[in-house]
């Protein structure tokens, strides 16, 4: 049970690490570009995710500590962070309030915050004492493997479809127009907000992002059937 608790939480951290860096990468370029905010509110709007999941880690801490269980909390979790992602989906849109989609990142953040460190404390607890340093180096390791690989895929997803939603969508645009506002998102600042020319990129733009939510709400999905298969361990009779 160890080897397989070991290979099944690494997956699955590394499955939700994947999810999350497909699109992450180019979320603080779409509040700018998208809903018009300044540097330092999409900074402040950019860390709901982060206070909701850290704050949710706190809780799922305490839960683990009063019910002696993980999995529940885990596959919990699981559900929490796919509804997160469709809201996040669902509100990623210009014609939306601030508001709801800050509320879609703090459900999606609370997802998250259920998931990653309860995984971790479940993989501690069924290894053995003197394997424990070896197997949270491979939880992080595969953390990091997921991150590579999204960030790769959203990588390309930008520069392949952007260019060619910048064409569509605003055909005023001259090829060196559209290389730079690929490679550089203060570019398209310089047309005033609700202007014709803003909502031709902003539509662009918009249109890669939602296409970006696609593979992380499928990856969301197989993570929930992984989640089924954890172990129901019972931290008292360890």
């Amino acid at each position: 049970m160890k080897d397989r608790t070991l290979i099944t939480g690494c997956i699955f951290v590394g499955l939700y690490s994947l999810a999350f860096y497909i699109y992450y990468p180019y979320y603080y370029p779409w509040l700018l570009v998208c809903k018009g905010l300044s540097v330092t509110a999409a900074t402040n709007t950019s860390v709901t995710f982060t206070v909701a999941s850290t704050a949710a880690s706190i809780g799922a801490a305490a839960l683990i500590r009063y019910t002696k269980r993980i999995k529940p909390i885990i596959v919990a979790g699981g559900f929490v962070y796919i509804l997160g992602l469709g809201l996040t989906y669902h509100y990623r849109q210009p014609d939306h309030s601030l508001a709801q989609f800050i509320a879609a990142q703090a459900v999606e953040g609370v997802g998250s915050g259920m998931l990653q460190s309860p995984t971790l404390v479940l993989i501690q607890s069924v290894v053995n004492h003197n394997q424990v340093v070896s197997a949270t180096a491979i939880f992080y390791s595969s953390i990091s493997v997921g991150t590579v690989i999204g960030d790769a895929i959203s990588g390309s997803m930008y520069r392949q479809s952007y260019p060619k939603q910048l064409t569509e969508y605003a055909p005023f645009l001259s090829e060196a127009d559209i290389h730079k506002m690929v490679n550089d998102v203060r570019a398209p600042l310089k047309y005033a907000w609700g202007s014709p020319e803003r909502v031709a990129v902003i539509e662009a733009f918009n249109h890669v992002y939602r296409k970006m939510l696609y593979g992380p709400l499928v990856v969301a999905g197989v993570m929930i059937l992984i989640s089924f298969t954890m172990p129901n361990v019972d931290l008292d009779e360890l």
